[in-house]
């Protein structure tokens, strides 16, 4: 026989930091009804406030099993584990013959919405153990750019930093697919306002006077401090958008580059930054020869 456990029916706590719905028996909510389900023990679904949560504590013989709704939670454990799960992350615990671990929330301003669901172990005083998997598709942006992969280099930790050469803006316009990567369908987005390279071209000029003028002032070991080969087969928005890497805008600075479809609004973007950079700089120089400790990011 089923039956319907509804949502206001759980168990309710409340200790002014956390908000927990308790769908079997749990702590101070006791119903003799609801004391779990074959080996499903506990489904609490829990808020927490922002920087608070559950200091240290243990348990034992117990898979505990966490999954991030909403904000983000991090966790550290006896056997050396510490990190921050987010939507779409899974995390498992097995407490075997015994482990401590805390659960906090590391935001000063966004709850955290979870799941834990405790399991009783098909066998007790197991090793103590831990996993944490990603499902999930985290929120994208819905215009991004394809191009060509010019260089890449795998890290310690196994992910890899690319350089794409940019060929095409594009907007999302859906999901498709249910494979362990994802797919969209999409489509491209022309540029405006944009031609072919000239090295007379009054804007590419600009552009790269003022790019020189910032890299005179940097060290030579300073990763900014490149030079440019340009092509014909160049266009004034790849050359606008090269000084846009070359230049470490901030990042939603980038995406709105991204998403900016006409050229000369990104290279008066790019300008601007540029300026400001060669500003900055020269006025720390003035200050450090003053007698003033100048340190730069």
């Amino acid at each position: 026989m089923i039956s319907v456990r509804r949502a206001d029916d759980r168990g309710v706590a409340k200790r002014g930091w956390l908000d927990s719905r308790h769908t079997f028996s749990f702590g101070d909510y006791q119903d003799p009804d609801h004391m779990g389900f074959a080996t499903l023990r506990v489904i609490n679904e829990d808020v927490i406030q922002p920087g608070r949560g559950f200091g240290t504590h243990g348990h034992q013989d117990m898979e505990i099993v966490t999954y991030i709704l909403d904000g983000a939670l991090e966790h550290k454990d006896s056997i050396g584990n510490g990190s921050v799960l987010r939507p779409g992350e899974v995390q498992r615990m097995s407490a075997g013959t015994g482990i401590e671990h805390s659960e906090f929330n590391p935001s000063p301003t966004d709850l955290v919405h979870l799941l834990q669901i405790w399991i009783l172990p098909e066998r007790t005083g197991l090793e103590p153990g831990y996993e944490q998997e990603y499902f999930g598709g985290p929120a994208i942006k819905t215009v991004g750019c394809a191009g060509n992969l010019e260089k890449w280099d795998r890290l310690d930790d196994g992910k890899y930093n690319i350089i794409l050469r940019g060929q095409s803006r594009f907007r999302i316009v859906r999901e498709v697919g249910d494979r362990p990567f994802r797919e969209a369908e999409v489509e491209l987005l022309p540029s405006v306002n944009d031609r072919p390279f000239a090295e007379n071209d009054p804007e590419i000029t600009r552009l790269m006077n003022t790019y020189q003028q910032f890299i005179k002032l940097l060290p030579d070991n300073n990763p900014q401090n490149v030079e440019l080969e340009l092509s014909e087969s160049d266009s004034l928005g790849e050359v606008v958008d090269l000084l846009a890497y070359l230049s470490e805008l901030p990042l939603n600075q980038q995406q709105q580059l991204v998403e900016e479809p006409d050229v000369l609004k990104r290279h008066q973007t790019v300008m601007s930054h540029l300026q400001l950079k060669i500003a900055i700089v020269q006025k720390s120089k003035t200050l450090a020869k003053s007698g003033h400790d100048v340190r730069m990011n």
